[in-house]
């Protein structure tokens, strides 16, 4: 999806366009931290595509085993957002050792 251009735009386009941007920025971010979490995301995937939906699911689905059983310590490896919407790095950002340390 495209936003709309920022010559002209009403208000209804304003916030479809801030919605959208926000939607981008938490799908990107979801990417992130399958990257940080699994390394199967660092490099290029050599599977068809329906191996690589199938991999995806197993992550996505090994994210929600992880929050749901270590809370504290998976989620503290990942950025947040707080209220003003500005990012909070992650021990993964601030502490390269702790990258993977969700995981023992």
């Amino acid at each position: 999806m495209k936003p709309y251009s920022h010559r002209n735009i009403d208000r209804a386009k304003l916030i479809y366009n801030y919605r959208l941007s926000w939607h981008r920025r938490m799908v990107e971010n979801a990417f992130g931290k399958h990257v940080n979490g699994f390394m199967v995301f660092l490099t290029t995937i050599n599977l068809g595509p329906d191996k690589v939906a199938d991999v995806l699911l197993a992550a996505c689905c090994l994210h929600n085993y992880l929050v749901e059983t270590n809370k504290h310590t998976y989620t503290s490896v990942h950025d947040t957002e707080n209220t003003e919407h500005h990012a909070i790095a992650g021990a993964s950002r601030t502490d390269p050792v702790n990258r993977y340390a969700f995981y023992l």
